[in-house]
């Protein structure tokens, strides 16, 4: 089942187009002048420009493609057949992250390629927007840059759930397309107004719940373990949530015919 989804994400022209999508937002956030600095360029970019709203919406593009042309004819009933509710929503779980990090990591090669052969100056990775953080003055330059990027192919494929996890609640493939920007917006907005209005001490609970402080600059990136943790139990619940409704939509589907 699981390499059923992979191969047709794999050949799937959306996956492509959301990778090259997302490379020409980081390069148009690009500042003037800059130089051929690939890290400091890859967190500018992620974290002051276009890139930022582009992200939940280019990484979702390949699982919303997928789960429209699998309605089309019933044809969602066929791989089902050779599986079972529960092996056939972990499975598209699975590919759906997959589908995210794909994108993701295209993007950010393109993006690589583009800061080395197009701007000026030596390739540098000595500067970087992390300088200061405790996580990431323990590594290496280059190390921090691949950790980062890591951070944030790990965020991608928590949209691509979120969309998959829509799928099953509506057939409309713009609604599931624009399911993770919708997420990121709405919530980031009501946890951080929420959050202004109570107490210092409980507004970390409000911080938490919001899906930017899952970047690499978030709120909890000054924390020893980078916002590892924050990060990982996110994407847990994110999966618990999307994946136990997707499972009753299956098994609505099933009993229901």
């Amino acid at each position: 089942m699981l390499r059923y989804y992979l191969r047709k994400i794999i050949v799937c022209p959306a996956t492509y187009i959301g990778a090259a999508v997302l490379c020409l937002s980081m390069i148009l956030s690009i500042p003037t002048q800059a130089l051929a600095e690939p890290a400091y360029l890859f967190d500018y970019v992620y974290e002051l420009g276009f890139s930022t709203f582009f992200l939940p919406v280019a990484v979702v593009l390949p699982i919303s493609y997928l789960r429209q042309t699998l309605r089309k004819g019933s044809t969602w009933q066929f791989p089902i057949l050779h599986s079972t509710p529960l092996d056939y929503t972990v499975c598209g779980l699975v590919a759906a992250f997959i589908s995210g990090v794909i994108v993701l990591l295209c993007s950010a090669g393109l993006f690589h390629l583009y800061v080395i052969l197009f701007l000026k100056g030596p390739v540098s990775y000595n500067y970087t927007l992390f300088g200061t953080y405790y996580f990431f003055s323990r590594m290496t330059p280059q190390c921090g840059y691949l950790i980062r990027i890591g951070f944030r192919a790990v965020a991608a494929g928590m949209y691509a759930l979120i969309a998959f996890g829509v799928s099953g609640l509506s057939p409309n493939q713009y609604i599931c397309a624009a399911s993770g920007f919708a997420f990121r917006i709405v919530l980031s907005v009501l946890s951080q107004t929420i959050a202004q209005g109570i107490s210092e001490k409980y507004q970390i609970v409000f911080f938490a719940l919001d899906p930017g402080q899952c970047d690499a600059l978030g709120y909890f990136s000054a924390t020893r373990d980078g916002g590892l943790i924050h990060l990982t139990i996110y994407l847990l619940v994110i999966a618990l949530l999307t994946g136990g409704g997707f499972y009753l939509y299956v098994k609505r589907r099933l009993i229901d015919g």
